[in-house]
Formats: C-alpha cells, sequence, structure tokens
C-alpha cells in the first residue's frame, strides 16, 4: 500500500511502538507499506526514541 503524506506519521509510530531494531522495522514495513523515502523515517524514529537509545547497544 502507498501511504500519503499525512498518515505517514501514525504508520511510523505502529511499526515502531515494539521498539525493534530499525533493519526489523523496515522488514515488517516493507510487507505492507511504501512512501519514497520509509527507510530514512525509519532510520530517523529509531534514532530519536529516547527509550531505544536507553535500551539498545
Amino acid at each position: 500500500i502507498v501511504i500519503s503524506a499525512s498518515p505517514q506519521s501514525d504508520m511510523l509510530n505502529i511499526i515502531h511502538e515494539s521498539h525493534l531494531s530499525i533493519e526489523k522495522m523496515k522488514s515488517h514495513a516493507r510487507s505492507a507499506l511504501f512512501w519514497p523515502i520509509i527507510n530514512s523515517d525509519i532510520e530517523q524514529t529509531k534514532r530519536s526514541c529516547a527509550t531505544c537509545a536507553k535500551h539498545c547497544p
């Protein structure tokens, strides 16, 4: 499914809510979603998460 700009933030939050690794988040997203810069959006979401920064190596 190609996601338009407005719900992308919501989709990123859903993908990220389990605080998976970047690669697992990308794999999970690719199974159902697409927008042109999804990979960089996922990476930015992961980098800006305080919980992930605290608990991930």
